[in-house]
């Protein structure tokens, strides 16, 4: 990494610093480590003041932000549960609950989960549901039947 110095008649500014640092008003700062985010930048007599993320919140990287990110709620109402908790230096990790799965799908994960699909009477369960697919149905042919909704179970054949 190259730096330029400005030369100015006794001032000299800075205009890049190194990988742990951060460009604020002509001076390089200290980054704020993970978990952590700036209280108040440097000064020419005092560096970074760094303060921890409160509970909730969270930082995953060094940096210079004011506050910290809010965490994920992996909330079991709309389909999801949590597979790691939010600290303060990573967020939540949420994936969909058993019964469900991921209808819309990020690079992070997932932004939506849906309930299977429950094959109704006279359909069989051809595929059951998984964390990425619904349930695929068919319909029972000649000498099977289904007689309830389910998302597990297949056409059964009549018996004698």
């Amino acid at each position: 990494i190259c730096c330029l110095l400005l030369t100015i008649p006794h001032l000299q500014k800075v205009t890049c610093c190194k990988e742990n640092e951060y460009l604020f008003q002509g001076r390089c700062c200290a980054l704020c480590l993970p978990g952590h985010r700036v209280l108040r930048h440097c000064t020419n007599f005092f560096p970074t003041l760094c303060g921890r993320c409160a509970g909730g919140t969270y930082t995953e990287s060094s940096n210079q932000l004011p506050t910290c990110h809010k965490c994920q709620l992996c909330n079991p109402v709309t389909g999801f549960r949590t597979v790691k908790k939010c600290i303060h230096t990573h967020n939540s990790v949420c994936t969909c609950k058993i019964a469900y799965f991921c209808k819309e799908k990020t690079p992070d994960g997932c932004l939506r989960c849906k309930k299977h699909y429950a094959c109704p009477p006279g359909e069989g369960v051809k595929e059951q549901g998984t964390l990425l697919s619904d349930t695929v149905c068919h319909m029972c042919v000649n000498g099977t039947f289904s007689w309830r909704y389910s998302t597990h179970e297949p056409c059964v054949k009549w018996r004698e």
